[in-house]
C-alpha cells in the first residue's frame, strides 16, 4: 500500500488571500491603531507615530532573514544579549596522588642473566615500557 508523503509542511496555512491569519490579525490591530492615531493626534504627530508603527509591524510580520522571521531573529538577539558570556570551568581541586612502589632487590646472578624486573615507571603503556626497556639495557651496555 502507498502512502503519499505531505510536503511543504513547515508553511503556514494561507487564510486571508496571500496572508496567514497572525499576519492578518497584526495588520487589522495595526490599522485600528493608525486610526486611533488619526482621530486623537494633531497631523503631523499622526504621521509620525503612524510611519514609524507600520514600519515596525511591516518588518516584524513580513520581513525574514535566513528563512526565519524578523520576531525570532529579535528574540534569539535578545536571549544571547542577556545570558551569561563567562564559560568557566570548575575544576575540583584535589592533591595529587603518590604511589610508591618498592623495586625487588637485585643479585648478582639476575644481573648476569638480565632477567631482572624493570621498574613500573611508564604505567599502563606498553609503548612507554618498551621504551623504558631499550633505555635501560643501553644505558648498562654504555
Amino acid at each position: 500500500m502507498r502512502f503519499q508523503v505531505p510536503q511543504f509542511i513547515d508553511r503556514k496555512p494561507k487564510i486571508v488571500g496571500p496572508l496567514t491569519f497572525r499576519q492578518f490579525i497584526i495588520i487589522v490591530l495595526t490599522a485600528a491603531a493608525c486610526y486611533f492615531f488619526k482621530v486623537s493626534l494633531p497631523p503631523f504627530f499622526f504621521l509620525m507615530a503612524s510611519v514609524t508603527l507600520v514600519g515596525a509591524v511591516g518588518s516584524l510580520t513580513f520581513l525574514k532573514i535566513n528563512g526565519q522571521s524578523l520576531e525570532i531573529v529579535f528574540r534569539n538577539f535578545l536571549i544571547f544579549a542577556l545570558s551569561s558570556k563567562i564559560f568557566l570551568w570548575k575544576r575540583k581541586v584535589m592533591p595529587p596522588k603518590f604511589v610508591i612502589k618498592k623495586m625487588p632487590k637485585k643479585s648478582e646472578e639476575d644481573i648476569k642473566k638480565k632477567q631482572y624486573i624493570l621498574p613500573e615507571i611508564a604505567g599502563r603503556s606498553k609503548l612507554k615500557k618498551l621504551f623504558t626497556q631499550i633505555e635501560v639495557n643501553r644505558t648498562q651496555h654504555g
